[in-house]
């Protein structure tokens, strides 16, 4: 029986070593927080902290620790432009999200799968962007929460439109709208806008009408979705643009630049609404007014994925000059025209050098190899520890065997020879 003195001090050990767990626990909580609010402000300390808990965390087979800083050194690492690193921390952050059962850690799963699909999307890796994509829908399926399941889906078109796979895309799409009731307005807008694009890109103008005008009447009057208000007028301005209807177009396009100047928006959106507009006059006749809106562009050009939209300019310009008969402005942009595409040109070739530098399916593969490696090695530890124990109790199980029979053949000889030895 344990005396009560000894019981007292048992419990007394337990306490504190409960104690000392949740103090570990929730201090690895309270860097984690400093670690992912010092994102983008300074990405340096921000990692230095995710790597120590990294390390305290594997010490301590701390899954939330694990997950959570892995999480975080692939995100700088990608904002970094690192993508075969962040592969590398996703991929471990995953391996340990899918079974850990601390809170939200199926959300924190989801987001591992999309950040990790995102990056090979951008490679042009489809095959496993679309693997990790739907591993991320199945875990966004599970957990009951209709928005956050339309934003994947929203996330995941992306993909297929990329692909040129727009029925897939649709479906999905249009699966969201049993949800809207339960959906925020950002991600029905979302939703609304990116059908439209697709049915651009089929060349389904009519579809694509229908959906923009939706999207106009879903965001009038709503204060905080203005942004897409404004979209949605140069999205049909484009529309009437591809139809020809020139003066359609006009009238989208200037919709979309008055709401976008009132808004105070991004240089990449008023650039692209002026240009289009620009060129639509131009299509037009009206070169005064093609000149004004394409020079005004010029004022926010700015370097983007989207660069040849951008470099575009100058090729416009330089027809308007040719059109008034100003032969020296239209030199002077045809040659601003050709220098930025020759630097868009080489800028392509090194994005291309990037993409074979980060063979994400290679160093893909080369993880899931080392993760196996690492496995097999456990198993063959634990197999050694196990065999050797085996080993050694087989030994002294013959050694037992041994010595029983001798000690069973001593007995028979006694019995055998008592009756000789009794005579004597």
């Amino acid at each position: 029986m344990i005396s009560e003195r000894k019981r007292h001090y048992l419990f007394i050990w337990l306490f504190l070593g409960i104690v000392t767990i949740s103090l570990a626990s929730n201090d690895i909580v309270n860097r984690l927080d400093q670690a992912i609010d010092l994102l983008g402000a300074d990405n340096a300390l921000s990692e230095k902290i995710a790597k120590s808990i990294l390390d305290e965390s594997r010490i301590e087979e701390n899954e939330y620790g694990i997950v959570k800083s892995n999480f975080i050194l692939g995100y700088i690492s990608k904002s970094e432009g690192n993508f075969g690193k962040a592969v590398i921390y996703y991929l471990e952050g995953i391996r340990f999200a899918t079974d850990a059962d601390y809170e939200d850690s199926r959300k924190d799963l989801l987001s591992l799968l999309k950040n990790t699909a995102i990056i090979f999307q951008q490679f042009k890796n489809y095959e496993l962007s679309e693997k990790y994509f739907s591993k991320a829908l199945d875990v966004a399926e599970t957990l009951g929460q209709p928005n956050l399941y339309a934003k994947l889906v929203f996330v995941v078109s992306k993909l297929y439109l990329e692909k040129g796979e727009h029925d897939k895309a649709v479906e999905m799409l249009k699966a969201t709208f049993d949800y809207f009731p339960q959906i925020e307005n950002r991600t029905i807008s979302n939703i609304y806008n990116q059908l439209g694009l697709i049915y651009v890109d089929n060349g389904n103008y009519t579809e694509a009408v229908d959906y923009y005008e939706k999207l106009i009447h879903f965001t009038k009057n709503k204060a905080d979705l203005v942004s897409y208000l404004h979209y949605a007028y140069h999205n049909l301005g484009d529309v009437h643009f591809r139809n020809e209807e020139y003066n359609k177009a006009v009238e989208y396009f200037s919709k979309a630049l008055h709401g976008l100047k009132t808004a105070n928006t991004t240089p990449k959106s008023l650039f692209i609404t002026l240009k289009d507009l620009g060129e639509s006059y131009l299509k037009l006749g009206d070169l005064g007014k093609a000149e004004e809106y394409l020079i005004e562009a010029e004022l926010h050009f700015d370097k983007s994925k989207e660069a040849p939209k951008f470099y575009e300019l100058h090729k416009l310009l330089a027809s308007v000059s040719m059109e008034k008969g100003d032969f020296e402005k239209y030199t002077n942009y045809q040659v601003t025209y050709v220098s930025n595409l020759e630097a868009f040109l080489q800028e392509q070739q090194q994005i291309e050098a990037t993409d074979k530098k980060y063979n994400l399916d290679l160093i893909t593969q080369r993880y899931f190899a080392m993760v196996a490696e690492q496995e097999r090695n456990e198993q063959l530890q634990y197999y050694a520890s196990v065999g050797a124990g085996f080993f050694i109790s087989l030994i002294l199980l013959i050694l037992g065997v041994v010595q029983y029979r001798k000690y069973q053949l001593r007995k028979s000889l006694e019995r055998e020879l008592r009756p000789y030895v009794d005579n004597l």
